[in-house]
């Protein structure tokens, strides 16, 4: 799982798309967080950051385990 894996395995350009889908991910959380769920708060908007970040790290579907985590933060620390 994730953009790192894809690339080991696969190659390359499909890393790449999966890079860019993460990224979009956690790009459309953060606008969902700010926008939608509390517009004045930028509580909410760092907090939806960090989620993207635990959530990569520690997956839903691999029982919260093995998650490398490598994208978000780099990601989140762009926007």
């Amino acid at each position: 799982m994730g953009a790192m894996n894809v690339i080991y395995n696969v190659g390359f350009w499909w890393g790449a798309l999966v890079m860019v889908i993460d990224i979009g991910k956690g790009v459309m959380a953060m606008g969902i967080a700010k926008e939608l769920l509390l517009p004045h708060s930028e509580l909410a908007y760092y907090a939806a950051g960090i989620i993207v970040i635990l959530g990569h790290n520690f997956p839903v579907f691999l029982k919260f385990s093995r998650g490398k985590g490598a994208l978000p933060p780099s990601a989140y620390s762009a926007i």
